[in-house]
């Protein structure tokens, strides 16, 4: 630490060196939040596969299996490109770890093995309808809202 107080001095006095610290903090605070805080929906769409012919996000890409392998939240767009999103396709986010996941009003169905053995215990699903066979199974499911079910 004194090496660090030394060079800050050196660069044109304690206070200039605590500026200089507390913008580098700064600096370091923005970058750590964007690379582990939670992603915005426009970071996301990019890690999702999505089949706009039917508005069902299928699934991950590699680079967002690899992004999202310990997230713990999962919040889907109402709209990828400019397409609605109105289903989560069979085994799209199957054995992740999520824990509360939040779907847009426009996703009415969950394919077949969809979110299953997460460990879900939040689900916000306002517009499902339709749950297909195990979407669900193997999920801690506390807290559920629809506006459907």
């Amino acid at each position: 630490m004194n090496r660090i107080t030394e060079t800050l001095k050196s660069l044109g006095g304690m206070k200039a060196g605590r500026a200089l610290s507390t913008a580098v903090v700064v600096a370091l605070v923005a970058v750590a939040g964007f690379v582990v805080g939670p992603l915005r929906a426009a970071d996301i769409t990019e890690l999702l596969l999505f089949d706009s012919g039917t508005g069902a996000v299928t699934g991950l890409t590699e680079d967002g299996k690899a992004q999202l392998k310990d997230a713990e939240d999962l919040s889907i767009p109402g709209e990828i490109h400019g397409v609605k999103v109105t289903a989560i396709g069979d085994s799209a986010f199957k054995a992740m770890k999520f824990k509360k996941v939040t779907l847009p009003d426009s996703v009415t169905t969950l394919g077949e093995y969809a979110f299953y053995g997460n460990g879900i215990s939040e689900l916000s699903a306002p517009g499902v309808t339709i749950v297909k066979a195990h979407a669900l199974q193997l999920n801690a499911l506390k807290s559920f809202s629809s506006k459907t079910l």
